[in-house]
């Protein structure tokens, strides 16, 4: 499922369960590294992060929930 799609769910689902408000958070993130040693990549990564947190509010009090996943390939270069 993607992130556009579990923050509404996220919400849904809090204000199903009782919630008198909420409000998702979807973030993704994405890096990538190269190291090159006379012309040549030696090692690449490229890494991706998701996360969705999630604020509900009951009455006076209030709570914050997020999680993050974290993906990523690791390729050896030549030499």
């Amino acid at each position: 499922m993607d992130l556009l799609e579990l923050a509404p769910d996220a919400v849904k689902r809090a204000t199903a369960a009782g919630a008198e408000q909420a409000e998702a958070f979807a973030m993704r993130y994405g890096t990538r590294h190269v190291y090159i040693e006379d012309d040549a990549p030696k090692v690449a990564e490229d890494r991706q992060e998701d996360g969705l947190g999630l604020r509900v509010a009951q009455g006076k009090g209030g709570s914050f929930a997020s999680a993050t996943r974290t993906g990523g390939s690791r390729v050896a270069g030549g030499g």
